[in-house]
């Protein structure tokens, strides 16, 4: 059972979070991505996520790995590769680069709130069970999702003004 999870399982969970990015990426550089980017990006990605978690279970001898749902949603160390398996026309653009990395800075962000931020303040929030603390809790999640929310439509219309 552990091969099928290391093997199959993991790999194929990587391949629909990394689906994502060359999808995003195409929209903010308002272009048709070719299939190195929008398959083979996504599949290499998923294959080095893959061989890191098998590195750090053969490493720490801990199997299942914790928070190996999480290393797969931020492990972006592809995103060098995707640079470079966009087109040399569409790298050379006025403002690609600028594209690129506002592109990737929502799946980065994504990640980083729901799969760090969210457990954490749930652990902050079961913590201890006085009133004063829960509201606190509360305050700090709302004044998170307005901020979340205020940086997405600011980041929408630097990229593509049409969409808002």
């Amino acid at each position: 059972a552990n091969w099928l999870h290391i093997m199959v399982v993991y790999p194929l969970g990587c391949l629909v979070c990394y689906q994502l990015v060359p999808r995003v990426v195409e929209i903010c550089m308002q272009t048709k991505l070719p299939w190195r980017c929008t398959v083979l990006w996504p599949l290499v990605a998923s294959a080095v996520t893959t061989i890191l978690m098998l590195v750090l279970v053969i490493f720490t001898g801990v199997y299942p790995l914790p928070f190996s749902q999480v290393l797969r949603s931020l492990n972006y160390l592809d995103l060098p590769l995707l640079w470079l398996c966009l087109p040399r026309d569409i790298r050379s653009r006025p403002q690609a680069k600028l594209r690129f990395l506002w592109s990737i800075s929502m799946p980065l962000s994504l990640s980083c709130i729901f799969c760090l931020a969210y457990p954490m303040l749930n652990v902050w929030l079961q913590s201890r069970d006085d009133l004063g603390h829960s509201i606190a809790v509360a305050l700090i999640f709302l004044a998170g999702r307005w901020m979340f929310e205020s940086i997405v439509v600011w980041i929408t219309r630097r990229i593509a003004p049409d969409f808002h």
